[in-house]
């Protein structure tokens, strides 16, 4: 089973709400609103930039998600709240099902947000980012990596957003 990090196993619109807002400002943007940022979760953060900035360099985009990522390092990941009954669930899914997560966010994010689920550290059998595949969510790389690491076929994609399903239907899940 492949489950989505954000929004699916623990809350963090305003990790992310708040880390992209500091990164524009930080970088001479103004501040998209949350209802603005929001409306973009599930597309990879470089996307997001982009999308709201469309005549921002490479260089700029990239400079605005490296600020982002070091916000949530640093400061806006204790806005994450933990989903009730999400540890009690992925518990007794490890019973049967060999556990992945897949996410639009980058590896170091991802492993400071799963922490928060006070989980042990090698509970989940692999954690694929957008980071470690060429076309993230919506595109199926993020499951096909996970597939081609424990070499087997994922049956089930648990998500929160149209992109999950579009990445799983994509894959075959």
């Amino acid at each position: 089973i492949c489950l989505d990090l954000d929004g699916t196993l623990i809350s963090t619109e305003m990790v992310h709400v708040k880390a992209f807002q500091d990164a524009f400002t930080k970088n001479g943007y103004p501040a998209k609103s949350n209802k603005e940022i929001m409306s973009k979760f599930g597309i990879p953060a470089l996307k997001i930039i982009t999308d709201f900035f469309p005549k921002a360099s490479k260089e700029e985009v990239e400079k605005i998600s490296n600020d982002k990522t070091s916000f949530v390092l640093n400061d806006t990941y204790r806005y994450a709240k933990k989903i009730p009954g999400v540890t009690r669930a992925l518990m007794e899914l490890k019973n049967s099902f060999r556990l992945a997560v897949i996410t639009n966010s980058n590896q170091t994010e991802a492993k400071l947000i799963l922490g928060l689920l006070e989980l042990p550290d090698n509970f989940f059998d692999d954690i694929v980012s957008a980071d470690l595949v060429e076309k993230p969510k919506p595109n199926p790389d993020e499951i096909l990596r996970v597939e081609q690491d424990l070499k087997g076929k994922v049956s089930f994609v648990v998500g929160d957003s149209i992109y999950d399903i579009q990445a799983g239907k994509a894959a075959g899940a």
